[in-house]
């Protein structure tokens, strides 16, 4: 089976294979009707039409070179979950449907999404965006730990640490609607780790000045990142705005109080 696996993959792709499938139950030639192509799955959600074309046409010329994996079984729908492959599957769907799938079917120790999402982070052309996004994913899916997710895909554990950072990040600032998306999904890695010490506040701030001057540099996120950076609160500034907040938290504990015994007395008027 490992030489079977050997001829499918390339070198650093059958490392990664081989730690998450058990098995490889047969190889199929089917239409990509048959195949269940779902874009959430995916890690890139917008593909270059041009490249997909491409794809499609050397495909046509040399044949698929490598298959795509698939469930064993077919779902409700009489089709197989596509696993691996997609860009593929999509080229051949849009622009020569009409040639049958070179495809595996396998046994994974893992569920199907997130062995999707594993793989396609190996690929050499994403952007750091849809690796952290990818990343997240797989957090929110598996019961991996960063530990496990370094070792499947062959990476460092620090590596990981900051695609999850970044990832969060993210999220947490697409949530908010106040930074351009484009800005968001241009930013890298490097960049987001400058103003990682920063609150959400400043973040905006500092990723708002950024797009305005056009500044998108490591160097500059770090100057941003100073002037934006909120200076620390004294000790008397801090106890001021504590008791405050204090006080507001107790006002609202005795009106909810006083709103649960009027609905006591309401309770035993109807009993």
């Amino acid at each position: 089976m490992a030489k079977q696996l050997k001829k499918i993959y390339s070198d650093s792709e059958f490392k990664s294979a081989m730690s998450h499938f058990e098995d490889i139950q047969q190889y199929l030639s089917l239409p990509i009707q048959d195949i269940d192509l779902n874009l959430s799955k995916n890690i890139r959600d917008d593909y270059d039409e041009t490249l997909l074309e491409e794809l499609a046409n050397s495909i046509l010329e040399n044949g698929q070179l490598e298959p795509v994996g698939i469930s064993p079984n077919r779902n409700r729908n009489g089709k197989f979950y596509l696993i691996y492959g997609y860009r593929r599957c999509l080229a051949i769907k849009k622009y020569a449907p009409q040639i049958p799938v070179k495809a595996v079917t396998v046994v994974s120790k893992t569920d199907d999404d997130t062995i999707q999402l594993l793989e396609n982070i190996q690929r050499e052309d994403l952007t750091d965006y849809e690796i952290a996004k990818a990343l997240i994913t797989i957090k929110e899916k598996s019961n991996l730990r960063n530990e496990d997710i370094a070792k499947k895909i062959h990476k460092s554990l620090d590596w990981v640490k900051k695609r999850i950072i970044h990832g969060k990040s993210v999220n947490q600032l697409e949530e908010q609607s106040q930074v351009n998306p484009e800005t968001l999904r241009k930013l890298t890695t490097h960049q987001i780790s400058q103003i990682s010490s920063l609150n959400l506040k400043e973040k905006i701030a500092v990723l708002n000045t950024a797009e305005k001057f056009e500044k998108a540099k490591v160097k500059d996120f770090k100057k941003l990142a100073k002037k934006k950076k909120l200076p620390k609160q004294s000790t008397k500034e801090m106890k001021k705005n504590l008791n405050a907040e204090k006080a507001q938290l107790e006002s609202l504990v005795r009106n909810a109080n006083a709103r649960i015994k009027q609905i006591d007395k309401q309770l035993a008027k109807l009993t």
